[in-house]
């Protein structure tokens, strides 16, 4: 009879809201103990990446992307710690140091875009090489 059938949808749909909403918790809960990390050197091993952010706390799991095809590092990655706290002292102490000459980067993992701020002497080094590239050009 229909009316099984209705019972049976309403049961189905109040498990699967109930499920939907406890990933969601459990992927927020993860996402405050994560940390992205960017511009990594590509010779960068996972024990130096360790070193750096350690002190920060106790890491429970370390991601370095690399290429599907070729293996190559791809200079970021993500970093869960044990706890939310851990990941703000990583996101405040081990932002901006450097390893083999790069200027490495820590950031929160969030829903929303993150955006680097680049440091005053690059911004001006790019806008003299863009002024150069540009001048007496028409580019209208």
């Amino acid at each position: 009879p229909p009316q099984v059938d209705q019972e049976r949808l309403a049961v189905a749909l109040k498990r699967v809201t109930k499920d939907s909403q406890r990933r969601v918790k459990a992927a927020q809960a993860a996402n405050a103990r994560s940390v992205f990390i960017t511009n990594l050197p590509f010779k960068a091993k996972e024990d130096e990446i360790r070193d750096w952010l350690g002190p920060a706390g106790d890491i429970k799991g370390l991601r370095l992307n690399r290429d599907k095809a070729t293996t190559k590092a791809l200079g970021y990655g993500h970093v869960q710690f044990a706890s939310p706290e851990a990941a703000e002292n990583a996101v405040k102490q081990c932002d901006k140091i450097e390893l083999h000459g790069r200027v490495m980067r820590v950031a929160p993992i969030s829903d929303e875009k993150f955006q680097f701020e680049l440091p005053e002497e690059i911004k001006d080094d790019l806008r003299s090489l863009l002024k150069e590239a540009y001048e007496g050009k028409n580019i209208s």
